[in-house]
């Protein structure tokens, strides 16, 4: 499934891979860790009007991306419409512990060559967004 996604979207993980998981003595699918289907459904319902909410795959590892062929790369490897540091060590958290797992993630950059100048100016503008979106979630 092709996305567009743009500056100061938000992406809600309907799962996370995990892209940089090495294994060398055996062949298996890169882990994936499932969002919760009950909060996801809550974000579908929720009334967003500030930003547009994309739901899809979060390629997550321990890798800046900020080449536009590795972010293709990705793309092809995993599917994901957004990639991040974080989400696998998170999601993989909260499945040993047994806690409900939902990212909502502000994008702030393409990405590409322009990641950090991007980011500077669209973090401001995403956590509004995301801040927006969590108080939709619990009423506030």
């Amino acid at each position: 499934r092709q996305m567009c996604i743009r500056d100061r979207d938000l992406v809600a993980a309907e799962a996370v891979i995990e892209h940089d998981y090495n294994l060398h003595f055996v062949k298996r699918p890169l882990p994936r860790f499932e969002a919760d289907a009950e909060w996801l459904v809550r974000l579908r319902e929720a009334a967003v009007d500030i930003c547009t909410v994309q739901f899809g795959t979060i390629a997550s590892g321990d890798e800046d991306i900020v080449d536009a062929e590795r972010a293709r790369e990705l793309r092809a490897l995993t599917g994901a419409c957004a990639v991040t540091w974080e989400s696998a060590g998170l999601a993989r958290a909260c499945k040993m512990q047994h806690v409900p797992f939902l990212e909502i993630r502000a994008i702030t950059d393409s990405a590409d060559k322009d990641a950090i100048a991007d980011l500077q100016k669209n973090l401001a503008v995403g956590m509004r967004n995301v801040a927006v979106v969590l108080g939709s979630l619990f009423g506030n």
